[in-house]
């Protein structure tokens, strides 16, 4: 009877303590903070040979309990191109579009009146292509075999896993500073089916070689975890002749006779290495870092790099320069 006793004496106050710590964890603390006025938002990249576009929007308070971003449709905006040429944008279907198409070195400013705000204004150049020299593939090394489908006790099917190294050499133009962002787009074609299957693929950066110097490893870029868009500036190779190299997945399907699956007529990889303006470049970075953040409940928040005055978000540019692998399977 003592022991019965003591356990109850040790067993209501640890479910007592339990109850007020969850109480603790569902308690709601209140926002004591400053509710702050929203924004005008601008969301723009000029692209050379598209139309120029640009999405202006109120910024929204982190508690507001709207899930979208109220777009602003009775602004006034005008583009001036090289200190010259004027345009006013129209609005279309909740987006301000001009005529203009831009080119690469073109200075184009954005001015943008919003009734009630202070003139919005913001200028990005468009920067020149990167100087893509060639793609190759550097080595094809298989890492597993497996079965991948069985049809009455026997298999059917097997999944070949390979992994590709591809090296990119390009040409950084010296004395200038240079921000890149790779992507690599998987295209199969299936003629006999009018039919393609594309979708970007998550790739590892290995490192950069200086080709002008034998071969010599330079040094990292970017990150080493798999990402579809990798972001990299010409810190360790500026002006040099290089060679980035990356890896990427590749699976290939085997089935027994008579059992296939339509095959792909072609298979290629577009290489995308985008030359972004040094705005662009540090607000995709801060986003990625922000991104990073709120899987980490205990790190420090990033402030979203903006070059908008009276005002945020990003008038950027970005020009693409696409080449294709072709593969033989």
């Amino acid at each position: 009877m003592v022991k019965r006793n003591t356990m109850k004496n040790i067993i209501f106050p640890l479910l007592a303590l339990a109850m007020l710590v969850l109480a603790s964890c569902e308690k709601e603390i209140e926002f004591n903070g400053e509710i702050t006025k929203p924004l005008v938002t601008v969301n723009s990249y000029l692209i050379p040979d598209s139309t120029v576009r640009v999405i202006v929007s109120k910024s929204r308070f982190f508690l507001d309990s709207k899930n979208y971003f109220e777009r602003i449709e009775n602004a006034t905006m005008n583009i001036v191109v090289n200190d010259g040429y004027t345009e006013t944008l129209k609005l279309s279907a909740g987006t301000y579009v001009g005529n203009y198409k831009p080119q690469p070195g073109d200075s184009v400013a954005l001015l943008i009146k919003v009734p009630g705000e202070d003139e919005v204004r913001s200028s990005a150049v468009v920067p020149m292509p990167s100087n893509i020299i060639s793609i190759d593939t550097l080595s094809r090394k298989e890492i597993e075999r497996y079965p991948a489908e069985m049809y009455n006790d026997s298999v059917i099917s097997w999944m070949t896993h390979y992994e590709l190294e591809m090296g990119l050499r390009i040409k950084d133009p010296a004395q200038q500073k240079n921000f890149y962002r790779l992507s690599i787009l998987f295209n199969e074609e299936y003629t006999n089916f009018d039919f393609s299957n594309r979708y970007y693929l998550y790739f590892n950066l290995q490192g950069v070689t200086n080709e002008t110097s034998g071969g010599s490893l330079l040094g990292l870029i970017g990150e080493e975890n798999q990402k579809a868009f990798h972001l990299f500036s010409d810190d360790v190779f500026d002006g040099k002749d290089v060679i980035i190299r990356f890896k990427v997945n590749e699976y290939k399907m085997e089935r027994k006779p008579g059992s296939e699956d339509p095959t792909p007529s072609q298979i290629s990889y577009i290489i995308n290495l985008q030359s972004l303006n040094r705005a662009t470049y540090l607000y995709l970075k801060s986003k990625d870092a922000s991104g990073d953040v709120v899987s980490d409940f205990f790190t420090e928040p990033v402030q979203i790099y903006t070059n908008i005055s009276n005002g945020i978000g990003i008038f950027g540019a970005i020009t693409n320069n696409t080449k294709i692998l072709y593969m033989n399977r």
